[in-house]
């Protein structure tokens, strides 16, 4: 069952504004949300929402349920991945307060953090949630999987090309890994791959490590047609895209 969440919200410690209607970044500073879900939630019930790279606390009537890394450890964390986290909650009437802080402690990289986590909360057991989220997603993760099975063939066409020795056959080698890098970003960025919290780091390692490859090899392609000043300019632009990232 999909969540809504009603309330305001006041970031960077401004004043409290209604959340309808809003576009917020998370790169505009930390953001703390009051508000009721709307409906009634029944003791025991598991609520699920979506971190993409954010560390949260999330309390009912004052009373925490979750309390973020800051609070523990005594510093501010370093949430380097997308996660999935499950709450269990007492029973929470239409109208009870639900107080939510979220911390962001990336300068770039994550402005739809706060848009994801407030679209993604769900009630119900584990694997109601998991079908759901597979099944929201799934046009993402097909679409992925053609571009990677096209970026293969283009890299073995590459391949033969260089074999029989045929001019400029491997020029299709870097359009096919960066569309192979492509793919592999569109299965990895997705929610749904953050269900598996298991892999979780290693979704991560491997999310960044296809936008480096696929920026590296577009910088080859254009490099082969610029001149020296528009290569170097080239250069720095895909960087700081990369970054953006």
């Amino acid at each position: 069952v999909r969540l809504r969440f009603y309330g305001e919200y006041s970031q960077d410690g401004g004043a409290w504004a209604s959340l309808e209607d809003v576009e917020l970044s998370a790169l505009d500073g930390d953001l703390i949300l009051r508000g009721y879900f709307g409906m009634q939630i029944p003791e025991n019930s598991t609520i699920s929402f979506y971190l993409f790279h954010l560390d949260a606390a999330f309390e009912v009537n004052g009373v925490p349920l979750i309390r973020e890394k800051s609070d523990v450890g005594g510093e501010r964390p370093f949430c380097h991945y997308a996660r999935w986290v499950r709450v269990q909650t007492p029973r929470i009437a239409a109208g009870d307060e639900v107080r939510i802080r979220l911390v962001n402690p990336h300068g770039i990289g994550n402005a739809q953090a706060y848009k994801l986590f407030l679209s993604s909360f769900r009630l119900g057991q584990d694997s109601q949630v998991r079908n759901a989220i597979s099944e929201q997603y799934i046009s993402r993760k097909l679409m992925g999987l053609i571009v990677i099975v096209f970026a293969l063939a283009l890299m073995a066409i590459a391949l033969v090309f260089f074999v029989l020795r045929i001019p400029r056959g491997g020029s299709l080698w870097p359009i096919g890994l960066m569309a192979l890098c492509y793919g592999g970003y569109l299965c990895l960025s997705s929610p749904a791959a953050a269900l598996n919290e298991d892999w979780a780091s290693v979704n991560a390692f491997l999310l960044y490590l296809c936008v480096i490859v696929a920026v590296m090899e577009l910088s080859a392609i254009l490099h082969s047609y610029l001149t020296d000043l528009r290569k170097q300019v080239v250069s720095v632009m895909l960087l700081i895209q990369s970054l953006g990232l």
